[in-house]
């Protein structure tokens, strides 16, 4: 690899980290806003919303995003049916699913 392409890289690494970071500091805010504003709202209301609406942000938004731009999965950046068709295949990759699931509720909850 060159070093124009590492530079690339690790500014591409930098931005995302940065967004990410910008991105949960407006989520954070937002939360706040929400349970102390003028009519607040209950802590584990506000979780479910989250849950609800970033599962539908991901299923309607990245997920036919990430089936159209190029990638290498079977030329895409993801393939849905490949991705079924493993977690169908693996029991150990379903748990890690369920994990990640959990911990994230886990880190919600107890962020509140």
């Amino acid at each position: 690899a060159d070093a124009t392409s590492e530079g690339s890289a690790m500014l591409t690494g930098v931005l995302l980290t940065i967004g990410g970071t910008f991105m949960q500091s407006v989520q954070y805010a937002y939360e706040e806003k929400m349970l102390t504003g003028e009519t607040p709202a209950p802590p584990w209301l506000l979780i479910g919303m989250e849950g609800v609406f970033g599962s539908l942000l991901t299923f309607f938004v990245v997920y036919p995003a990430a089936a159209v731009m190029p990638g290498p999965n079977n030329g895409v950046f993801e393939d849905l049916d490949n991705t079924l068709a493993q977690l169908q295949d693996n029991p150990t990759l379903v748990a890690l699913s369920v994990v990640f699931c959990v911990s994230v509720f886990a880190l919600n909850s107890m962020s509140i």
